[in-house]
């Protein structure tokens, strides 16, 4: 289980939420390699095996209740991770617990 660390400062991190029409959304990008795009993928596969999930080779689409994750790679450099649900609370929250599992897959610098 990863740790319940609540150092996340959601303005450094990402997007206020933005609503629109009828789900609030918020975003996070950030350049990284595609080796750690994949492992990055493989912690939210783990995480959230209970819900359905698309994948192609560049992005990755989470649905869940009310909402969907959307990652993509562009260029095999920047990581884009897009958050949108209903509820601002929960998106908040999905956003909070991904950029988690984000920041815990980047290699440890020393």
């Amino acid at each position: 289980m990863l740790p319940t660390n609540q150092s996340i400062q959601e303005n450094k991190y990402f997007s206020k939420l933005i609503y629109s029409k009828s789900y609030y959304s918020t975003s996070f990008s950030d350049n990284i390699s595609f080796s750690l795009y994949e492992k990055f993928k493989n912690w939210i596969v783990g995480e959230f095996d209970l819900f359905f999930k698309e994948e192609n080779h560049n992005s990755l689409n989470i649905y869940f209740p009310n909402g969907i994750i959307t990652i993509e790679i562009k260029n095999n450099t920047k990581i884009s991770i897009i958050v949108k649900n209903k509820n601002s609370k929960k998106c908040k929250n999905m956003m909070q617990k991904v950029l988690k599992l984000y920041l815990f897959s980047l290699p440890k610098t020393t």
